[in-house]
């Protein structure tokens, strides 16, 4: 025991004198990338179009640090013949997420495709072409409440009616919305929180990546396991306390089930064994997140989707 605790000692040591002696400030060069726009957002069937734009911040010493704004984006949309312009506004997250919404009241249909075009004067144009899949057929066939590594959770039964002969991507989620009801008339926000996933189905991407015990901010499934075929799986989502605690301000807990386009699924699946603790660890492999915009950043992902509520807040 006093030769193991001497061991440790002595490592403990010179890891202290290692990271004293390689501590040094490191100077960004004058010279870096450029900033490029950024479009982020999903456009979902039967819903109308929305996305949200700003700008990266470039690695260089002479370029000012912290997000800001973008002005002057033109955001147009279009599909064969057919073209839109997409309104920006400022919301209550623009300033914090140092985005504005772009939308238009025009209604995505499922099994086309579009191409947005966002137009700055100095940064230049940005395009994005994005699939709609056909509409999802899947439901919830059954809930119960349970633990599951130790955890309280909800089961949930999923059932995925595959289309035979094309290849499908899915996604499921587990959110909670935030609703306002004002007498009997309520207000669905787009704003959600997440609660965390477990699957146990070894046809997820989730448990051939990280095994069966990870929670997961959403499950992701190929069809080239079960194509045309009617298919059954369990989700177990973590019990939430959060409630907005409001007469007038609800929320509803909901098991979204999404059919994505191909690029989009690729990065959720990217983002979803993503860190950011990982940039920390020097011996982590890193994680190469691909986004779908020419000439600039993000992702605007194509999705057909059916929502299940679970509860709503008392």
């Amino acid at each position: 025991m006093q030769y193991t605790s001497k061991i440790y000692i002595l490592f403990a040591v010179l890891f202290v004198a290692c990271s004293t002696a390689c501590q040094k400030e490191l100077k960004l060069p004058a010279i870096g990338g450029e900033k490029k726009i950024v479009l982020i957002g999903e456009f979902v069937a039967g819903d109308t179009f929305y996305l949200r734009a700003g700008q990266s911040i470039p690695v260089s010493s002479s370029e000012k640090k912290g997000f800001q704004l973008l002005e002057d984006l033109s955001v147009n949309l279009s599909n064969g013949s057919n073209k839109y312009n997409l309104n920006s506004y400022v919301d209550e997250f623009s300033s914090i997420l140092y985005t504005y919404p772009f939308s238009n009241a025009q209604i995505a249909v499922a099994g086309n495709t579009y191409r947005v075009e966002a137009t700055h004067a100095s940064l230049g144009t940005a395009t994005a072409e994005i699939y709609i899949p056909e509409q999802v057929d899947a439901k919830v066939t059954d809930t119960l409440s349970g633990r599951y590594n130790n955890d309280s959770v909800i089961k949930v039964r999923i059932r995925i009616t595959d289309p035979v002969g094309s290849a499908n991507y899915y996604v499921i989620e587990a959110l909670k919305q935030k609703l306002t009801i004002v007498g009997n008339d309520t207000t669905y926000h787009r704003e959600y929180s997440r609660d965390a996933l477990y699957t146990a189905d070894k046809n997820s991407e989730n448990v051939l990546d990280n095994g069966a015990s990870t929670q997961n901010k959403r499950i992701l499934l190929k069809d080239s396991r079960f194509n045309g075929t009617v298919y059954e799986t369990d989700v177990y989502v973590l019990r939430t306390t959060l409630t907005y605690g409001s007469e007038t301000l609800k929320g509803r807990s909901i098991i979204r089930i999404k059919s994505v386009s191909e690029p989009y699924f690729r990065f959720l699946k990217a983002y979803e064994v993503y860190e950011p603790a990982i940039g920390f660890n020097t011996f982590e492999q890193p994680v190469k997140i691909e986004g779908n915009v020419n000439g600039g950043l993000g992702m605007i992902g194509g999705v057909s989707q059916v929502d299940h509520v679970l509860s709503y807040d008392p």
